[in-house]
């Protein structure tokens, strides 16, 4: 536990603000059967950013959209010199998404930074939360991140055969240099990615849950 200052006894995520902050976010793009329906940079899309975003600034989070389009808040560490801590996943869907498949693993990242302010603890690394852009179509974002993106985003065309280059500024401009990525995966320290797939309708049913040993840990629902 070197990583982490001393924290106090019983220091555990809220439950129940998780809950109602996942049921808040579903409400963005919900259908009529339950599914969520938020497909990369639409209007759903943006609201479901832009609400996150406030939600970070609201924890206390610096919030910036890098050069992918990724949205990252982060929280100061005690020691400005060491690698952040990062987790994240992404909130855009198929057409009809789950409730969790993919935000669970972004809100999960955002209660334990609100469970941070709450208490007064803080970390000793930076802590950072990162919503990879449009996940579930060119994957642009975590393209970006590893260092394996086109520098060109006209050679993207998302799940509505719209180009990158045509719609960046709905989330704030995709830069033309995406090779260039500031913040390539491998300089950082082991991601941790929480993530339910196909649970549109999970919290109805007992889903067995694994959870790995590995340095990338993921929660997954059993098929």
């Amino acid at each position: 536990m070197g990583d982490f200052v001393d924290t106090k006894p019983g220091l555990r995520p809220d439950r129940e603000r998780l809950i109602s902050t996942l049921d808040s976010l579903a409400s963005i793009g919900l259908c009529p059967d339950g599914s969520v329906c938020r497909r990369g940079f639409s209007l759903e899309d943006r609201q479901g950013r832009d609400q996150l975003s406030a939600w970070m600034q609201d924890a206390g989070m610096q919030v910036r959209i890098d050069a992918a389009g990724n949205l990252i808040g982060r929280l100061a560490g005690l020691d400005s010199s060491l690698p952040a801590l990062v987790t994240g996943s992404h909130l855009d869907t198929v057409p009809t998404g789950g409730r969790f498949d993919g935000v669970l693993g972004v809100l999960a990242g955002l209660e334990v930074a609100r469970t941070l302010q709450a208490s007064g603890e803080q970390l000793r690394h930076p802590f950072e939360l990162v919503v990879f852009a449009d996940e579930e179509s060119t994957m642009v974002g975590c393209k970006a991140m590893v260092g394996t993106a086109s520098p060109d985003p006209d050679a993207y065309a998302t799940s509505n055969a719209n180009r990158l280059s045509e719609i960046s500024s709905a989330l704030g401009g995709i830069g033309r240099s995406l090779l260039q990525h500031d913040v390539p995966m491998h300089r950082l320290p082991p991601f941790w990615n929480c993530t339910l797939n196909r649970a549109a309708f999970s919290r109805r049913e007992a889903i067995p849950l694994v959870l790995s040993k590995e340095s990338w840990v993921n929660v997954v629902s059993a098929s």
